[in-house]
């Protein structure tokens, strides 16, 4: 059986970058597309005859989603002004923003913000700022 950390990968159809200058090596937006299948692991569980995307899912997602744009492995360090507004169910396609932030000094960290909405209707799902320091 597969993990979430190996089965949220094959769920991200699509990966763009929006580099931030021309000489930036670092993208400064990344926008991906995702559809997860009712089969997904995720959704066992939660809930029984009404599957709904876990939040903690959703925070996953956009990790391993900047982890493949830096090439790196990433550990969250904080969290603030998240906000779960929508759910997320099996078949349906997300669109997630993430816009990575300068960070403040020389530091191992990266700031960033995200949202993640449904493709097609635009309605907001989840928003907020998280900090990442890098792993070996």
């Amino acid at each position: 059986m597969k993990t979430l950390e190996q089965e949220i990968p094959l769920c991200i159809t699509k990966i763009d970058t929006i580099k931030s200058s021309a000489t930036s090596e670092q993208p400064a937006t990344i926008l991906a597309q995702c559809v997860f299948p009712e089969t997904f692991i995720g959704f066992a569980g939660h809930f029984p005859e009404n599957p709904v995307l876990p939040a903690i899912v959703q925070l996953v997602l956009v990790r391993q989603i900047l982890e493949k744009s830096y090439t790196t492995a990433l550990t969250p360090c904080s969290l603030t002004k998240t906000k779960f507004r929508g759910i997320v169910r099996p078949g349906q396609e997300i669109t997630v923003r993430i816009t990575v932030k300068a960070a403040k000094e020389s530091t191992d960290t990266i700031p960033v913000t995200f949202s993640i909405v449904d493709t097609l209707s635009q309605a907001a799902i989840a928003s907020g700022r998280v900090q990442y320091i890098l792993r070996d």
